[in-house]
């Protein structure tokens, strides 16, 4: 004999999408969300550590450029 199982049908699409956002409506209301002062703070060591990237990189292009610089000129004074 058939199971039973294997021959259900699948529920119509608009019962599974309501089944799905009513399990996702379920599911964020267990989140755990962060406060406004946390949220500042987070914010806050993100530009930090943006600004101190941006800095770093900024310097080592700098320096790295006007080493090429000293190269070239060097290069041009013995050759």
């Amino acid at each position: 004999m058939a199971d039973k199982n294997a021959t259900a049908k699948k529920p119509n699409i608009f019962v599974r999408m309501k089944n799905y956002f009513k399990e996702l409506f379920s599911e964020i209301k267990k989140i755990t969300w962060p406060t406004p002062k946390q949220i500042l703070k987070n914010s806050v060591i993100v530009l930090v550590a943006v600004v101190v990237s941006a800095v770093v990189l900024g310097g080592l292009n700098w320096l790295l450029a006007w080493l090429y610089g000293e190269l070239i000129i060097l290069l041009q004074a013995i050759f």
